[in-house]
């Protein structure tokens, strides 16, 4: 834990959590950095279930030159098999997800989009619901909150302005 840091008066950036996208899940999970300041989502690891489902996540943060420093726990189910780390130089402008039906509504699919237009898609392609979280202009991606189930069932980004 860094939370002993934060006695001495160092400041700490300030985090805005967007609106929320599913419904929820019996498992809450929540993940973001707020300290050092430099820090951001470099890379997200997925759990591609047998179904073709996104159904766990997990977070790297590291700095725009590509260095990695900690890893998220997993959240939702299993432990990631899919693998993505951002480019050097462009950084997560947006989160877009969708959900299927099938014995109630799951997300299905993970894809980031980076600043300059580089996708990756984690999951399946026929989700019936869709959803893009948008980090705002001058922010940087610093976390996840949500819930799952068997599935990954709610989502919400976390951001903070850069620097």
């Amino acid at each position: 834990s860094m939370s002993h840091m934060t006695e001495v008066g160092l400041p700490q950036p300030t985090i805005t959590t967007s609106e929320g996208f599913g419904g929820q899940g019996s498992n809450s999970f929540s993940q973001f950095t707020r300290f050092p300041e430099f820090l951001e989502v470099r890379g997200v690891g997925v759990n591609v279930g047998a179904h073709g489902w996104a159904a766990g996540i997990q977070l790297s943060y590291g700095t725009p030159d590509g260095k990695i420093y900690y890893k998220s726990p997993n959240f939702g189910v299993g432990v990631p098999n899919q693998f993505y780390t951002v480019p050097v130089g462009e950084y997560i402008a947006q989160v877009k997800v969708t959900r299927i039906e099938r014995y109630g509504w799951y997300y299905e699919s993970t894809e980031l989009v980076t600043d300059k237009g580089t996708v990756k898609h984690f999951g399946g392609n026929s989700g019936a619901q869709h959803h893009t979280f948008a980090v705002p202009a001058g922010q940087r991606l610093v976390g996840l909150e949500g819930s799952s189930g068997d599935f990954l069932d709610y989502l919400q980004i976390v951001t903070s302005p850069r620097n």
